[in-house]
């Protein structure tokens, strides 16, 4: 299927304890007017040592480099609360820190792949 637009919706940096992660965040649309958001991760943790990295052992094998997952009502709101800033999205994690709030929308982006 033909991509006929791709719109740049978010390209910055996400802070962890001991890794840094870049996002690159595209939605594409295909022929068929079908929207799909193209979620890149590039992940710098310290001394590179996969200790550090946030996320588990399945993540990092399926799911390290991003996710495509289709644009609905739902990935709008799981990307939307991604690309927060740290203080906005404090305010909507209750007893929840940032960082893990933020490495379980990671986890549920890669959940809904396609």
């Amino acid at each position: 299927m033909t991509i006929i637009k791709e719109e740049d919706i978010y390209n910055g940096t996400v802070t962890f304890d001991k890794c840094d992660l870049r996002v690159n965040i595209v939605l594409k649309t295909y022929g068929d007017l079908k929207k799909f958001y193209y979620v890149n991760y590039r992940w710098q943790c310290n001394d590179d040592n996969i200790e550090h990295h946030p996320m588990d052992k399945d993540f990092i094998e399926n799911s390290n480099d991003g996710d495509i997952i289709v644009q609905n009502e739902l990935s709008d709101k799981l990307i939307e609360f991604l690309i927060m800033n740290d203080d906005d999205l404090q305010e909507k994690t209750g007893n929840a820190h940032v960082t893990e709030y933020r490495k379980q929308i990671i986890k549920t982006i890669s959940l809904f792949w396609d």
